[in-house]
C-alpha cells in the first residue's frame, strides 16, 4: 500500500543532481520483485511494493531539478494524475476474469482493487494538502492549485457514486479544501468580526428553537398525564418546517467553521450547531441528523485546536487528532447501549458513525500533518508541549485504529492506522530537534514508524485483508521509500539508517505472517485444533 511516499522524498528531490535513470533502474527492481514474489510473500506486500515504486519515481522524475514553486505545483499535478490513475485502474481490476471455482483469483483481484484504491486515497490526500498550503509558496499560480482540487472533486464525487460514508467524508472534504482555497483572504479579513458574530447567533437561535419544542412537549405530556393519560401515546409534533430550516442553519454554520477556523468564537457555534443537531437526530430518530451533528463536534475540536491552541497547520493537527482520539472512544464507552448486539438507544444507533469519524480522522491527520511539512509554519517557534502532544496522541490514535481493526475487520480502521503512525511524524521530528538538537530525517522517522506498525501488528490475529494492509504498509511502502531515498539523496547515515531499520519491519512482517499461517493451519497453540 502507497502510504509513506511524500514527506521523505520532496525534501530529497529538491537537489538539481538526481540521477533518474538510478531511480527508474531500482522502481524497476522493486515492481519486477514484487511481481514475481507477490504470491510467495504475505498478501500485500507484492501490489504494495509495485505502487510504491512507481508512485516514488514518478514525484522524483517530476520535482527533480525545478524550482521551489515550480517543484510544487508539479507537485500537485503528479499526485492528483496518480491519484487518478490508480482509481481508474483499482476500478479496472473489477474485470479481470475469474473462473468458476478458482476462488484464489478473485481474492487476488479484490487484493489488488484494495491496494490500487488505497493508493489512490492517499495521493488524494497529499495533492489536497498540497494544494491548500500552495497558494503559501507562489501566490502568482494558484489557479493550478484550484484546477486539482477540482479534479479531486471529481474523483471523490465518482467514488461516492457506489462506495459508503469514506466516499462522502472525502467529498465533502475535497469541498471544504476548495472553498477553503477560493474565497478571497481579504473578504474574509474585512468581514471577520460580522461572520463571527452571525454564526453564533444561528447556532444559538437554533439551539434555542429546538429547546423550545422539548419543552412544550414535556409540558404537552405533563398536562396530558393530568386529564387523559390515553393520549401519552400519541406521537409528537413532528415540526418538520422548523427543524429544516435550523438544520439549514446549522449547515451555515459549519461552512463558516470551514472558512474561518481560527476564530475564537467558532468552536462555540460548531458545538451549538453539534447539540442542535444530536437533539433534533434524537427526535426525530434520524441517524442522519445524528450524523451531522457528530461531524459538526468533530469539527469543532478541529477548530478549536487553530483557535484556541495554535494558529495554522500545527493546532488544526492537533485538534484533529484529539477528535479522533474522542470519538473513537466514544464509540467504544456508548458500546454498553447495546442488548445483544443490538443498539437500543440513540447513542448506540450512533456508534458506527462514530467509529467511521474516528477512523476518518486518521487521513486527515495525514493531509494536515503533509500541509505541516509543506508550508514554513512548520520551522517556527513553538512551545515544545504542543507537537509532544500531538505526537503521543497520533500514536495512541494509531493504537487504538489497530485494535478496531483487529476486532472488527475494518480495512478502513487498518489504513488508519497507518496514516495517524505517518502523521506522526511531523511533530515528532519537531521534538527531536527541539529536545534532543537532533535533525533526524523525515525518511528515518518513517521506517522507524513502519517498524513500530510492525511490532505492533505481529502478534494480532487480525484478519486477511487487514493483515493485507499492515504488510502492505511496514513490509513493502516503508522499505521502497527508504531505498529510493538512499538513491535520490545518497549514502549518508540518515538514509543508510533507514534502510536497516526498514529491513527489520521486511523481516518482522515475513516472520509475524508466517508465524500466523502456521498457528492458522495447525490451530491455537493453547488449545488442539478441530477438525
Amino acid at each position: 500500500m502507497f502510504l509513506a511516499m511524500g514527506l521523505p522524498l520532496i525534501a530529497q528531490a529538491d537537489a538539481a543532481a538526481v540521477r533518474l535513470d538510478a531511480v527508474w533502474m531500482l522502481a524497476g527492481v522493486l515492481a519486477v520483485a514484487g511481481w514475481l514474489a507477490r504470491r510467495r510473500l504475505p498478501p500485500g506486500m507484492g501490489p504494495s511494493l509495485i505502487v510504491t515504486a512507481v508512485s516514488g519515481a514518478a514525484l522524483v522524475t517530476g520535482l527533480a531539478g525545478t524550482a521551489e514553486t515550480v517543484g510544487r505545483a508539479w507537485l500537485g499535478h503528479i499526485l492528483t494524475a496518480l491519484a487518478i490513475g490508480w482509481y481508474v485502474l483499482g476500478r479496472a481490476v473489477r474485470q479481470w476474469p475469474v473462473k468458476p471455482g478458482r476462488r484464489p483469483a478473485a481474492d487476488r483481484r479484490e487484493l489488488w482493487q484494495q491496494v490500487l484504491l488505497q493508493a489512490a486515497v492517499v495521493c488524494g490526500l497529499f495533492a489536497a494538502a498540497n494544494a491548500v498550503a500552495f497558494p503559501a509558496h507562489a501566490p502568482t499560480h494558484p489557479s493550478g492549485a484550484v484546477i486539482d482540487l477540482l479534479l479531486l472533486l471529481l474523483l471523490a464525487a465518482a467514488w461516492s457514486l457506489d462506495d459508503g460514508p469514506y466516499a462522502r467524508y472525502a467529498l465533502l472534504g475535497v469541498l471544504g479544501c476548495l472553498v477553503a482555497s477560493w474565497v478571497p483572504g481579504r473578504w474574509l479579513e474585512t468581514h471577520h468580526t460580522v461572520i463571527t458574530l452571525a454564526m453564533v447567533v444561528v447556532a444559538a437561535a437554533g439551539l434555542l428553537a429546538v429547546l423550545a419544542t422539548v419543552l412544550a412537549h414535556w409540558t404537552y405530556r405533563r398536562r396530558v398525564w393530568i386529564e387523559d393519560p390515553r393520549r401519552l401515546m400519541d406521537p409528537p409534533a413532528r415540526h418538520t418546517g422548523l427543524y429544516r430550516l435550523v438544520i439549514a442553519g446549522c449547515g451555515l454554520v459549519g461552512l463558516g467553521g470551514v472558512l474561518l477556523p481560527t476564530a475564537g468564537l467558532t468552536p462555540l457555534a460548531l458545538v451549538l450547531s453539534a447539540l442542535t443537531c444530536l437533539t433534533v437526530g434524537h427526535r426525530r430518530r434520524s441517524d442522519g441528523m445524528g450524523e451531522l451533528g457528530i461531524v459538526l463536534l468533530a469539527l469543532g475540536i478541529v477548530t478549536a485546536g487553530s483557535a484556541w491552541v495554535l494558529p495554522g497547520w500545527g493546532g488544526a493537527l492537533l485538534g484533529c487528532v484529539l477528535a479522533g482520539v474522542y470519538l473513537l472512544w466514544l464509540a467504544r464507552f456508548w458500546e454498553q447501549q447495546l442488548l445483544e448486539g443490538r443498539p437500543w438507544t440513540t447513542a448506540g444507533r450512533l456508534i458506527p458513525v462514530a467509529r467511521r469519524l474516528g477512523c476518518a480522522a486518521a487521513p486527515a491527520c495525514f493531509g494536515l500533518a503533509v500541509g505541516a511539512a509543506l508550508s514554513a509554519e512548520a520551522a517556527t517557534g513553538q512551545t515544545v508541549w504542543r507537537p509532544a502532544v500531538a505526537a503521543v496522541l497520533c500514536l495512541l490514535l494509531a493504537s487504538m485504529l489497530t485494535r478496531d481493526a483487529t476486532m472488527h475487520g475494518s480495512i478502513a480502521a487498518a489504513v488508519g492506522a497507518c496514516l495517524a503512525a505517518v502523521a506522526a511524524v511531523v511533530p515528532t521530528q519537531r521534538v527531536l530537534v527541539e529536545l534532543a538538537h537532533v535533525n533526524v530525517s523525515a525518511v528515518t522517522l518513517v521506517a522507524m514508524m513502519g517498524l513500530l506498525v510492525a511490532v505492533r501488528t505481529a502478534a494480532q490475529a487480525a484478519p486477511e485483508r487487514c493483515r493485507a494492509t499492515f504488510a502492505g504498509f511496514s513490509g513493502a511502502a516503508v522499505p521502497a521509500v527508504a531505498f529510493l531515498a538512499l538513491v535520490v539523496g545518497g549514502a549518508d547515515s540518515q538514509t543508510v539508517l533507514a534502510a536497516g531499520v526498514a529491513g527489520a519491519a521486511v523481516i518482522l512482517t515475513v516472520v509475524a505472517e508466517y508465524a500466523h499461517r502456521r498457528t492458522a493451519v495447525g490451530g491455537s497453540p493453547s488449545e488442539p485444533s478441530r477438525s
